[in-house]
Order: structure tokens, then C-alpha cells, then sequence
């Protein structure tokens, strides 16, 4: 066993988050609404009035940028059904260009670097965080005996984070478990527009739908392309196995590598185990303990933002129904939360991420934060380096952030997705989400800075000078 290389080891448990704006008349009494003054500013508010710099941040406030194995590193051979036909065999081929991308992420100021290691194939910079599932599980334990709806894979997880843990702790200061554990759940089995592409086939996923409220994604279109499932009861199998094996990899990793640490409580959300009945799977008094203290810091990947609104529960209710609740980005008044996108979902709202963390703040005991990914899309029209829209987006949310640490909120780090623009699983190549523009049109693969890499350069004050090929990466700054 090889000793542990730092003091701190850090564990996560990825969320993925949009953030609810409750607009019912009804106001929840254990969470009262939010009358700082200074929140209130409408200056504060508006996107032109917005200002940050790096020095509004504390000193050791990490920087980083953020990708997926399969997402980026190309090299793999895998059939995939994806809108425009693409599939994760060369993607941006970041398995034989790490070298250098390293190298454009210290050029460009990030101190930091979020990964995930590919289950399905065990490979041996920055300050790395490292995730050890996101989302890409071994073909032969799906077909053994279904992945995360078997308990069986508590198991196999153990091992697999304990291999990780084996082979590169010596390296490795800060591990994430499982990233985004909701959308694996709900999409690929609620849903089942991601794989393993489960759900309850012809399900319509029915609202009550408030008056004045107009219809939002998903609420009346009937299930496609599933086979099998059950919409009603998969999600919640698969959360619960999905929470049980983050457990267990930091329950090995604490009896075999630990040498320091420093603990919180990581506590799960109130259940809605009155309606759900059995559909809700139970913790053993032995799970429950294994639970308890099993993360150092929450993971919120935060992109946009939804108006609710109670509505009628519907019996025999599928995933989506159950919690009585009518989502849409639009107000009673027809008014949008923000900006559209080219992503139907995605609606550019950055007071949203004020809102989750002062929730996390006050839901949670105040456990410390990083923002592990926080992004916007945009059509990939091939290399477009005018991408004001991106560069406002992170500077918008960017602006808040100093706001909360200034009310106690433990956010220590802000991670962008992307680095690059990578392969958007079931987007493919239609959309890009990276500071960094990629040449797929033409197979070359060469990097290119677009408007927000350069001025995420400039924020973070970098003076790193090239120091590699510049055939390869095309910046435009000096």
C-alpha cells in the first residue's frame, strides 16, 4: 500500500442541481425567504452592472476546470445511439493530447483540474480531483445483473474505488465518488433518454398544470426508445444503491489509505416516504452508520434555474409526478426566469446559484462547497471565437460568489464545464459547452481559444508563457 501523498483527502458525492424559485402563495415556514438589503440591490442584480476580479476571492480559492473520461478522452471503440450520429471513440483525444491541455489550463490561470477515471478501463497537473463514476459503468455488469438496480454493485464498487484509491492515492489529494447521482437516476431510468434507457413504456408523464403556467419539457410526451422499466420505482433503487456505494468507497478508503482528514456530515434530504410507500427503498440501521460523516465537502454542478408551483398529486405516479410540483421556466405571468439557450432546458438565471448555496447553507449546517461545474451551451457552428454569451455567463455567476463567502458560506472552488468542447452525450457534437474550441469539422483536433478562455486568462491574472508546439493550440494572446 502506498502512503498518502497530502494531509487532506476529500471526498464528494456530485450533485447536480437547478435551483427552485418558489412562486406558490403558500411560504414554506422552515424556510423563510432571503430580505438582505444588499441582495435586494437592483444594481446588484443586473448582468451590466455585474464586476468580479480574482481579487475578490480569498487567496486559496481553487480554479479549475472540469471533463468526463468518456466525454473527453477518446480512444475507446462503443456503439452509441446520439442525435447527430457521433460516438466517445476519438472524442477530443485528451487519452494522447493530456500533455498539452495540461499545459493551455496553467497557461490560461486554473489551478485546479476535475477528471473521472473510466471504470470500464483502469488507466494510470494541477491540483487533481478525480471522480471515480461518471456514469460510464462496465457493459458486463449490466448484463450480470442490471448495474445499479442490483445491490450486488455495492459491492463492486468497493473494490473498484479501493483499485483507484491503490494505484494513484499517492497523487490524488481530492476524490469524488459519483457524479451527478439525480441525473444518472432519473434520466436513464425515469426517463430513459440516457442509458441504460429504462423506463415505463408509454408512461405520459401528466401534470396538473397551474392556470397561466405553459407546458414545460416532458409533460406530455409520451416515453420513448424504452424497452422496459418502471418509472415509479427504478429511480429510487438506483439512488439508493448509487448512495450506498459512495458510502462504501469512503468507508475502504478510511480503513485501508486514510491518514488525515477533516470530516462533516453529509445528511440526505427529508423523504417524501409518505406517499412513496415501498417504492421508497430502506436504509438498515448498519447502512444508516455507514452514511453518516461520509463526506468532507458537498459537490453542486449548478447550470439553471425553474419556477414551481404545487399542483394535484396523480395515483400511480411515475418518478416525475411524485412530487406533486409543476416546473417550467416561465412564471404564472408568462414571464421567463432568463435567457433561453440553445438547450431546451437551459435558461441563464446566475442569482440562481446564490439561492442554492444560501439553501445548502441553512439545510445543511453549512458544509463547505465547491462549485464543481457551472456552464452554458451554445450551437456548435464549427470555430465561432466570439462567445460573449459564455463569458458573461461565468462572470455573472463568478459575481456572486464573493457575496455568499462574505455571509459565512463555505464555497472554497469554482470548476467550469468545460475545459473544452467535448462530446454531450446524447447531443453529440450539436452543442459545446468549452472555453476551448476543438476541430472536429476537419478531424485535425487542434485547440483554439474562444472569447471566454481569454477572458478567464485575463481574470486570473495569468502570465504562464507558452511553452509547447503552438501548431497545436491556437490563443491569439500572448
Amino acid at each position: 500500500m502506498q502512503p498518502m501523498a497530502t494531509k487532506e483527502i476529500i471526498y464528494l458525492l456530485a450533485l447536480f442541481a437547478l435551483m427552485f424559485v418558489h412562486i406558490s402563495n403558500e411560504l414554506d415556514p422552515e424556510n423563510p425567504p432571503d430580505d438582505d438589503p444588499s441582495d435586494q440591490d437592483p444594481l446588484s442584480n443586473d448582468p451590466r452592472y455585474m464586476s468580479v476580479t480574482r481579487d475578490d476571492f480569498p487567496k486559496d480559492f481553487i480554479f479549475g476546470t472540469s471533463s468526463a473520461a468518456y466525454q473527453f478522452e477518446g480512444a475507446a471503440r462503443e456503439d452509441d445511439k446520439i442525435k447527430d450520429g457521433s460516438n466517445g471513440d476519438i472524442v477530443e483525444d485528451f487519452y494522447h493530447r493530456y500533455p498539452e491541455d495540461l499545459r493551455i489550463m496553467q497557461y490560461l490561470g486554473f489551478n485546479a483540474f476535475r477528471f473521472s477515471i473510466s471504470w470500464p478501463r483502469i488507466l494510470p497537473c494541477q491540483e487533481p480531483f478525480a471522480t471515480i463514476f461518471h456514469w460510464d459503468l462496465p457493459q458486463a455488469l449490466e448484463k450480470q445483473y442490471m448495474g445499479f438496480l442490483n445491490g450486488s454493485i455495492v459491492d463492486d464498487f468497493r473494490e473498484y474505488a479501493d483499485l483507484c484509491f491503490s494505484l494513484f492515492g499517492d497523487r490524488v489529494k481530492n476524490w469524488i465518488t459519483i457524479n451527478e447521482p439525480w441525473t444518472y437516476s432519473t434520466l436513464g431510468y425515469n426517463q430513459g433518454i440516457f442509458p441504460p434507457n429504462r423506463c415505463t413504456k408509454g408512461t405520459r408523464l401528466r401534470f396538473d398544470r397551474p392556470r397561466g403556467f405553459t407546458p414545460g419539457r416532458f409533460t406530455t410526451a409520451e416515453q420513448e426508445d424504452c424497452r422496459e422499466g418502471n418509472s415509479g420505482t427504478e429511480p429510487y433503487i438506483v439512488s439508493h444503491n448509487l448512495i450506498l456505494s459512495h458510502a462504501a468507497a469512503v468507508k475502504v478508503y478510511r480503513e485501508k489509505y486514510q491518514v488525515y482528514g477533516t470530516l462533516i456530515l453529509w445528511s440526505l434530504p427529508k423523504n417524501n416516504g409518505r406517499t412513496l410507500g415501498e417504492r421508497l427503498p430502506d436504509f438498515t440501521d448498519e447502512q444508516s452508520e455507514m452514511l453518516k460523516g461520509s463526506a468532507d465537502f458537498i459537490g453542486l454542478n449548478y447550470y439553471t434555474a425553474k419556477c414551481v408551483a404545487a399542483t394535484r398529486c396523480i395515483v400511480d405516479s411515475t418518478y416525475t409526478n411524485d412530487p406533486c410540483a409543476y416546473l417550467s421556466s416561465e412564471s404564472a405571468a408568462g414571464e421567463a426566469i432568463g435567457n433561453k439557450t440553445y438547450l431546451e432546458w437551459l435558461y441563464v438565471y446566475p442569482e440562481g446559484i446564490k439561492d442554492i448555496l444560501r439553501y445548502g447553507q441553512r439545510m445543511y449546517n453549512n458544509p463547505v462547497i465547491y462549485i464543481t461545474e457551472n456552464g452554458v451551451d451554445r450551437e456548435n457552428q464549427g470555430h465561432d471565437p466570439d462567445d460573449l454569451l459564455r463569458r458573461d455567463y461565468h462572470k455573472n455567476h463568478l459575481a456572486w460568489l464573493p457575496k455568499v463567502i462574505e455571509k459565512g458560506i463555505n464555497v472554497k472552488g469554482y470548476f467550469v464545464w468545460s475545459y473544452m468542447d467535448n462530446f454531450e452525450w446524447c447531443d453529440g457534437y450539436t452543442v459545446n459547452f468549452g472555453l476551448i474550441y476543438v476541430d472536429h469539422q476537419n478531424n485535425t483536433l487542434i485547440r483554439a481559444c474562444k472569447d471566454s478562455a481569454k477572458w478567464f486568462k485575463n481574470f486570473l491574472g495569468s502570465k504562464q508563457p507558452l511553452n509547447f508546439n503552438t501548431t497545436y493550440f491556437n490563443c491569439g494572446v500572448n
